[in-house]
């Protein structure tokens, strides 16, 4: 995105669906994999707080919706990189799975066992 579409305040960098793109893919990314293991937001942020990866509920959706709070329209979220190594860590995957748009044919979470046809994610049968 060329520097003159960025919109400026101050020294700050506002952050715009443009500036955004990737936060918004981890955030669907991150409510993929949770609602593929059956757990809520604040499921997710118990799991992850047992795992000595602390965050909130609050925070995971706000992750999620890409947005901070409800009446927020130009309000965007981003993801930190502490916070996109926790969540790799806790499903189990590295960084990039969480950076890369997800299939549209499994959403990058094939049923056990399988292996998605379209992306090739999942589990390989013996070599």
């Amino acid at each position: 995105m060329p520097l003159n579409e960025i919109q400026r305040r101050g020294t700050k960098t506002r952050l715009t669906e443009g500036t955004t793109r990737y936060a918004r893919i981890v955030g669907r990314n991150i409510a993929l994999r949770r609602a593929h293991k059956g757990l809520t937001q604040e499921g997710l942020a118990a799991a992850m707080t047992a795992a000595d990866l602390p965050i909130t509920a609050n925070v995971i959706g706000f992750i999620e919706a890409g947005r901070v709070g409800r009446r927020s329209e130009n309000q965007f979220r981003n993801v930190s990189v502490d916070q996109l190594m926790a969540f790799a860590a806790f499903f189990g995957c590295d960084a990039m799975a969480l950076l890369t748009p997800a299939c549209e044919v499994c959403e990058g979470c094939p049923p056990a066992g399988f292996t998605c046809n379209a992306c090739g994610a999942g589990e390989t049968v013996g070599a």
